[in-house]
């Protein structure tokens, strides 16, 4: 190699070396300081197109709002992610571009997740509202008969229920405050069957007709016993039956604005008795005395009047 070939050599590695780290600068977008200048792209719409020409995805704004979705091969939408105000909302659709799965957060009533039908009707919801979880299964369409759980925190309650087609809640089954519940009613909510279990009030059951205006209570307390009640709630008049480990009885009774009388027959030991009241305090007692023998009392406004035998 002559010297001028030489020359000529380092002075193509010197170029080469020169243009390489030029190009190699560019490619990684420059320097320290034209990095942090990174190039900005504005456009009210970027779409992806596949080498048919189809629309595959893009970025835009609609009605003011911004939007990511995907569609199929077809060009068809299959996915759609958007900010509706300051709710953002993800849809995904099936093949016929229905609505069949929706993901949704509102600041005001929470998180909500939806599942459709073909026809794009709910058919599963879950949300987390104030109270605190509840998921619905909906009958097929969207109806309003469905199956739903929740809790609600604020009242320390978790509950199941059934609604009919109308969306009435006719089964109900419930446990509030360590208290478990349920409850049937008709489709108009005029008649409730209850049945509940209480530790420190033990079982009860009720039935209530609000059109007839009847309702009967049954419970057994822990430490009272039994007790019987039915009661004509449009006159406000009882009929009851009550025992304890000392006394069995019954009673009936109206109660104001109609005028209170009672009357009560029973056993306290192994000594009948029965009691009558009228509205003005006045009272009969008829029943057997620590002696065993009858004894008879008339008593007025708290007043024994009469005693027999003296």
């Amino acid at each position: 190699m002559t010297k001028k070939q030489f020359l000529a050599s380092l002075l193509v590695l010197a170029v080469s070396g020169l243009a390489g780290g030029f190009i190699s600068d560019w490619l990684r977008g420059g320097s320290a300081e034209a990095t942090s200048a990174a190039p900005t792209i504005k456009a009210g719409e970027i779409l992806l197109v596949d080498k048919a020409g189809k629309t595959r995805g893009g970025l835009q704004m609609v009605s003011g709002e911004p939007r990511i979705f995907l569609s199929n091969k077809e060009g068809k939408p299959r996915a759609n992610l958007s900010l509706k105000g300051e709710s953002p909302d993800l849809v995904f659709y099936d093949k016929n571009q229905v609505k069949r799965f929706s993901l949704n957060l509102d600041d005001k009533t929470g998180p909500l997740l939806q599942m459709l039908d073909k026809n794009g009707k709910p058919g599963l919801k879950l949300r987390f509202w104030k109270g605190g979880p509840a998921l619905t299964i909906m009958h097929k369409g969207g109806k309003k008969r469905a199956l739903y759980l929740t809790v609600d925190q604020r009242i320390n309650r978790s509950l199941i229920g059934l609604n009919d087609i109308g969306g009435t809640n006719n089964i109900s089954l419930s446990v509030q405050d360590d208290i478990p519940r349920i409850t049937l009613h008709d489709n108009k909510l005029d008649r409730e069957i209850m049945l509940e279990v209480s530790d420190e009030l033990g079982p009860l059951t009720s039935l209530t007709d609000s059109i007839a205006g009847y309702m009967v209570v049954n419970q057994i307390h822990h430490i009272s016993g039994p007790y019987y009640k039915m009661v004509d709630t449009k006159h406000d008049r009882w009929l009851y039956l009550k025992m304890d480990r000392e006394r069995a009885f019954m009673g009936a009774s109206a109660k104001p604005p109609h005028n209170k009388v009672g009357y009560f027959s029973g056993l306290v030991g192994d000594k009948p008795f029965i009691s009558l009241e009228d509205p003005s305090k006045s009272d009969i007692y008829v029943g057997m005395g620590d002696s065993g023998k009858p004894k008879i009392e008339l008593t007025q406004e708290g007043k024994k009047l009469v005693t027999l035998p003296k």
